[in-house]
């Protein structure tokens, strides 16, 4: 659609124009309009030229409408109805009806230990939006994520500057995933922590992180003996082996149950991580994105709490 030409249109003109063929005075067009009766005679001017029309003319006291004019009353009463309805008024969002499909991009760790309960209170509330839940590609970071199509993101998110928003969900600590019977158990000191074979979780597919930074402060470093970008099959293989795992804790304390792993505080201080979910800055005034959000933070903080 080729909309130039109508770029140095006066679109109050328009309105004018509706009001007068509702009035048929340009007097009392000018008290509705708030303007000045000789402001409304120069729009109906501009009007005529414009349209190569006269539009109106005198009838007794009043102004009769030409027949061009009548036949732009509909047209104009259903143009300025879709600029007020469509684009003018404020977004309305109705959870019960509303049909979107949200994109939460999240670590698997948090799709099943933060989001159960959350999605479920999402879906009474509100029945048909559609929930996909994706994890970043690799090379992709939860910012390139948000920038793209993901609508919201939940774990720590960093980076983005001003274009990403969000708000403070709680904070994540981390704990020691261990099979039971592990022989260092009951004597996990800081030496063995570091000795014994590691199991790495990476959801963006690279080495290092909290763990590293911390144990180089002390002068030490680990074996990451097996890498995965998988949170949820860590518990798998750290039962069929000696090697240890360092993992959010409350994923570490659900798979501890499911698989019967034993969990340990770890032998050296480690930072943790605050909980997040964010946007990017153009859904902020979205209606309905500010409902599904505003609802998901409220349940997300009352699992973390």
């Amino acid at each position: 659609m080729r909309v130039e030409h109508l770029y140095s249109l006066d679109l109050s003109l328009l309105v004018a124009l509706l009001v007068l063929l509702e009035e048929r005075s340009v007097t009392r067009a000018a008290r509705r309009l708030g303007r000045s009766q000789p402001a409304v005679s120069r729009a109906l001017q501009r009007l005529r030229e414009l349209l190569d029309d006269p539009l109106f003319v005198r009838e007794g006291s009043g102004l009769e409408p030409t027949p061009r004019a009548e036949a732009l009353r509909e047209p104009l009463v259903r143009a300025i109805g879709v600029l007020e309805r469509d684009v003018l008024s404020p977004s309305v969002f109705d959870p019960a009806t509303d049909n979107r499909e949200l994109r939460i991009v999240s670590a698997d760790f948090a799709e099943g230990t933060m989001l159960p309960r959350p999605l479920a209170d999402l879906a009474a509330a509100a029945p048909r939006v559609d929930v996909v839940l994706a994890s970043t590609p690799a090379g992709w970071s939860v910012v390139d994520m948000l920038r793209e199509d993901a609508h919201l993101a939940l774990g720590p998110v960093r980076g983005g500057g001003a274009s990403i928003r969000s708000v403070a969900i709680g904070h994540e600590g981390f704990v020691v995933l261990m099979r039971a019977g592990h022989p260092d158990a009951d004597r996990l000191t800081l030496e063995r922590y570091a000795e014994l074979p590691h199991l790495l979780v990476a959801p963006g597919g690279t080495p290092g992180g909290i763990v590293d930074a911390a144990l180089e402060e002390l002068g030490l470093r680990r074996r990451v003996a097996v890498r995965t970008r998988h949170f949820q099959t860590a518990p798998e293989l750290l039962a069929a082996s000696d090697r240890i795992s360092t993992l959010p804790r409350r994923f570490a304390l659900s798979a501890a149950q499911r698989y019967g792993l034993l969990v340990r505080e770890p032998p050296l201080t480690l930072p943790g991580f605050d909980v997040k979910l964010a946007w990017h800055e153009r859904w902020q005034h979205d209606a309905g994105h500010r409902w599904i959000r505003e609802r998901l933070a409220s349940s997300l903080r009352a699992v973390l709490a």
